[in-house]
């Protein structure tokens, strides 16, 4: 088992999308069950922007606030209830957990959003390693289970502090 890591991640970042997140889940949504609110740091923009494809070519439909041409570009109250509304409506919480998120502010108040109207089954966090092959972490991110690289380099889900019988993310989904 490996935490991804920062290179991995922009190595996905093949392609940006032209279109509004909304559209393409509304359109992926015919192709997938599964959706998920991705929370990050705007900082690490590249890295979520690769880890979404990455877990798209596992069928899921990812939510990425920078690529909703419907939210507003300044904070205010409407960004904070459109970002709220989305946790809710998706189907899962996915917390990429890099150095820049774990210092964000934004970040922890969305998994607090997450926390508190999802099933603890449904909210993953993803540690990513930096280029120095280092991870800071924070205490709370222990709670949760985490989505990591497994042995054989599939995408797995392992429960809060065991590194054994991970379970593949497409069986975990099911």
């Amino acid at each position: 088992m490996a935490y991804f890591s920062e290179k991995k991640l922009r190595s996905y970042n093949t392609y940006q999308f032209n279109e509004s997140t909304d559209r393409i889940l509304k359109k992926s949504a015919s192709f997938t069950k599964y959706t998920v609110f991705l929370s990050h740091s705007h900082k690490d923009s590249d890295i979520a922007n690769g880890l979404k494809n990455h877990l798209a070519e596992l069928g899921l439909g990812i939510y990425i606030d920078l690529q909703d041409s419907d939210l507003s570009q300044s904070t205010d109250r409407t960004t904070a209830t459109r970002i709220k509304n989305k946790i809710k409506e998706l189907n899962y919480f996915f917390l990429l957990a890099t150095n820049n998120s774990v210092q964000s502010r934004w970040v922890p108040w969305e998994l607090g959003i997450a926390d508190g109207y999802k099933d603890f089954e449904k909210i993953l966090v993803i540690p990513v390693e930096d280029d120095y092959g280092r991870f800071e972490g924070n205490e709370y991110l222990q709670v949760y289970k985490r989505l990591v690289m497994a042995d054989n380099g599939s995408t797995a889900v392992f429960n809060p502090r065991e590194t054994t019988n991970g379970i593949l993310v497409e069986s975990y989904l099911q």
